[in-house]
């Protein structure tokens, strides 16, 4: 059995990147023979979902599953089977980046049927981290009842209520100088990144634990 790790940031070695490897380290510290898949959205060719409706079709060919030929093909029933999965997102224009919510609209529908029938039969462990450029307060104003309760709602009746860690205030330039940004502090920025991020990452880990640990 396997954990996949579904990356819906372009940028390697930034702040989502560096959350989801904590997360990683977590679950191996628990299962050290644990396999973990990474799944780097950005690397990949597929659409959303088509709306065919083929996963709903009664005694279809496709029923509860996707029948669309892309990158994804191979993919979905491995993670429909898997272990545990943990979802990884920056926040752009105030949601999941667009290349994990079409790849959550080709994982989740399928299997989200309307009515009480649960197709996946055992509780599949899940978790998401987001990383986001706004603090605390701004950021859970503004996403708690439009992301991420949407979120949660879906990924339960599928698979199993997820964990969710929110990372605030993030670092969003390798050198603020060199971009137009008039909203954001860059001293601040720096104190952040030094002090809270390593508790986040620290977050992180202890989330690939619990994970682990279910």
């Amino acid at each position: 059995m396997t954990y996949y790790i579904i990356n819906g940031s372009p940028r390697k070695n930034f702040n989502t990147h560096q959350l989801l490897e904590k997360a990683i380290e977590g679950i191996k510290s628990i299962k050290e023979d644990a396999e973990i898949e990474i799944v780097d959205l950005y690397n990949l060719n597929y659409t959303g979902c088509r709306s065919c409706f083929m996963c709903k079709l009664k005694d279809g060919p496709f029923y509860a599953t996707c029948p669309v030929n892309d990158d994804l093909k191979d993919i979905l029933p491995k993670i429909w089977d898997s272990e545990g999965i943990i979802f990884g997102s920056p926040i752009y224009l105030g949601n999941l980046s667009g290349q994990l919510n079409s790849f959550l609209e080709r994982l989740l529908f399928p299997k989200f049927m309307y009515g009480d029938e649960k197709i996946i039969e055992k509780d599949i462990p899940t978790a998401l981290i987001v990383s986001m450029n706004l603090n605390a307060e701004n950021g859970g104003k503004l996403y708690d009842t439009t992301v991420f309760e949407p979120f949660v709602g879906f990924v339960e009746k599928c698979f199993s209520k997820p964990e969710i860690l929110k990372v605030y205030d993030t670092y969003q330039f390798t050198d603020y100088d060199l971009y137009v940004n008039e909203w954001f502090d860059k001293q601040h920025k720096q104190e952040v990144k030094d002090n809270q991020f390593p508790k986040d990452l620290e977050a992180a880990y202890e989330l690939g634990q619990k994970l682990a640990q279910k």
